[in-house]
């Protein structure tokens, strides 16, 4: 039947027919990238092109920009809410390493920002909770 015919398994970016080698090789230190790329899947984040990765990237990073914005004007929760609007932009699976450490980084410096206006703002629960 089509079961003999077609099996593929997928798990992230190791996809290969039954009884084919991987189109990558596994190694141990790919497991951490492996849990991430289960987590994101798991939060409902979606998989994007090269094309579309380049653009939420952008977006996210003129948001950032719009944030660092308000705090030099010390406007603590207009700087929030275009951080948080730059992490929405960040929630996907990004297409390739380049994407994914460009990714990493706007997110990290996103929810630090975050948590400097939480700070300010003597929100200190939250700062925590952006910073964990």
């Amino acid at each position: 039947g089509i079961d003999a015919e077609v099996k593929v398994w997928d798990v992230g970016d190791f996809r290969a027919a039954c009884g084919a080698r991987p189109l990558r090789e596994y190694t141990p230190d790919r497991d951490e990238e492996l849990e991430d790329w289960a987590r994101r899947r798991a939060e409902g984040a979606m998989s994007v092109t090269v094309a579309e990765a380049a653009e939420r990237l952008a977006a996210a990073e003129r948001a950032k920009r719009a944030g660092n914005e308000h705090v030099d004007v010390e406007a603590w929760r207009a700087a929030l809410r275009r951080y948080h609007e730059a992490l929405r932009h960040l929630h996907f699976l990004p297409p390739g390493p380049e994407a994914q450490a460009e990714q990493d980084g706007l997110v990290r410096s996103c929810r630090l920002n975050c948590a400097w206006c939480h700070l300010k703002l003597e929100e200190y629960a939250a700062a925590v909770g952006q910073c964990t």
